[in-house]
């Protein structure tokens, strides 16, 4: 069965968040630490959007893309947000293991920053016109 991405709009502290759901229930890794839940708020759906390309590319080479240790600077004149998007290929995991898995940092002029990795990357891209709803609204 392939896994079908959809998006929940709720509240956190007053504030609106999102969060990416699989097959309707939350988008989990549990191992290597991971939240269970993948929610955020505008400002970093705002992020997401301003890297969509460089997140496509990611989940069409199954995380080969860019090419590890480039930071590459984006800009999005649509919503005036300059991002610098690193890739990573591998991370330490809470509990102190080396994970040999890449992912997606992605970080803003103010210190905002997501991160995620290939399958979180793929929810992404399906959820695209969600998250572009949400961040403009």
């Amino acid at each position: 069965m392939s896994n079908v991405y959809s998006t929940l709009i709720g509240s956190y502290k007053q504030s609106p968040i999102l969060e990416i759901l699989e097959n309707e229930k939350p988008l989990g890794e549990k191992y290597f630490g991971l939240k269970e839940h993948f929610v955020f708020g505008k400002i970093k759906a705002r992020l997401i959007l301003c890297c969509i390309e460089t997140i496509k590319q990611f989940s069409d080479t199954d995380g080969h893309l860019p090419g590890a240790g480039e930071d590459l600077l984006l800009s999005n004149e649509e919503l005036d947000l300059n991002c610098v998007i690193t890739h990573h290929s591998s991370f330490r995991s809470r509990t102190g293991g080396h994970v040999e898995k890449p992912y997606l940092e992605i970080r803003d002029q103010n210190g905002n920053t997501i991160n995620f990795g290939r399958k979180r990357a793929q929810a992404i891209v399906d959820t695209e016109a969600d998250i572009r709803k949400f961040a403009l609204s």
